[in-house]
C-alpha cells in the first residue's frame, strides 16, 4: 500500500495524501510508513485498532502496554520495533518463502505484553534476498507508540465507489473465474473485461452515436 500511495502523492504533487484500501492491504509496517511520510491511511480490518510504534525525531513516553499490538519494519535501521518499544535484530532468511525474522529472545521473554504466538519470539517481514543483511542500526532511535483507528465512514463510501464494478464484471460480463494462468495470461484478461465494463458505461452515458461519432474524430 505504501509503495503505490507514495507514487501517487509523488504524481500529484501535494504535501499530504489520504488513501483508503481493502483489508488486503492490512499492513503495520506499510501504515507506519505512510504517517512518516505524511499520508493518512484507511484501511478495512476486523480490529477497532491497532498499536504499533513508529520513529520520531523527539524523546516521547515509553510504551506500558498495547491492545492488538503490531511490529513495525524499519528498513533504513534494519530492525523491527515491537509495540513495546523493543527492538529485534535480524536474525535469519527462510529463502524458500521470501521471509526475513527477526527476534529479541530476552526481551520478549519477560514481556507481559506479548504480541506474538511465536515460540521464538520473532517477527517475520516480506523481503527479497538480496535485501536481506544482518548489519543493523538501532542507535539513537526515538519511538513513539501509536494507536491507528481507520475512518468507517470512508471505509463505507470506498465500498459504494470501488466494489460494484467488480460485482458488475462478474454477473453481467460473466468473468466469474479466470480462464488463464500466469501474471501476463490473467493481467490480459481482466484488462479485457474491464475494457467491455468502461465501453459498456460509456455507451450509458453518452449513447452510442456519440461515441461512435468521437471515435471516427480521433
Amino acid at each position: 500500500m505504501y509503495k503505490v500511495a507514495s507514487k501517487c502523492k509523488s504524481m500529484l504533487e501535494v504535501e499530504t495524501l489520504t488513501t483508503i484500501a481493502d483489508k488486503g492491504y492490512i499492513s503495520s509496517h506499510d501504515i507506519a510508513n505512510c504517517i512518516s511520510d505524511d499520508i493518512t491511511a484507511h484501511v478495512c480490518m476486523d480490529d477497532e485498532s491497532l498499536d504499533f510504534c513508529i520513529e520520531t525525531g523527539v524523546e516521547c513516553d515509553i510504551p506500558t502496554s498495547h491492545t492488538n499490538g503490531k511490529s513495525v519494519y524499519l528498513k533504513d535501521r534494519n530492525i523491527c520495533v515491537c509495540p513495546m518499544g523493543k527492538i529485534l535484530n535480524p536474525s535469519t532468511y527462510r529463502k524458500n518463502r521470501g521471509i526475513a525474522k527477526f527476534y529479541n529472545y530476552n526481551a520478549c521473554k519477560n514481556c507481559t505484553f506479548k504480541c506474538t504466538t511465536s515460540k521464538m519470539h520473532m517477527a517475520e517481514v516480506s523481503l527479497p534476498k538480496d535485501q536481506f543483511s544482518k548489519e543493523y542500526n538501532d542507535k539513537d532511535l526515538k519511538l513513539k507508540q501509536i494507536r491507528y483507528i481507520p475512518d468507517k465512514e470512508l471505509l463505507k463510501k470506498r465500498k459504494t465507489l470501488s466494489e460494484h464494478p467488480f460485482g458488475i464484471v462478474k454477473r453481467s460480463l460473466g468473468a466469474d473465474y479466470l480462464l488463464m494462468k500466469r501474471f501476463a495470461g490473467v493481467t490480459a484478461e481482466m484488462s479485457l473485461a474491464f475494457l467491455a465494463f468502461n465501453l459498456k458505461r460509456v455507451i450509458n452515458i453518452v449513447a452510442i452515436g456519440q461515441l461512435m461519432k468521437q471515435i471516427s474524430l480521433a
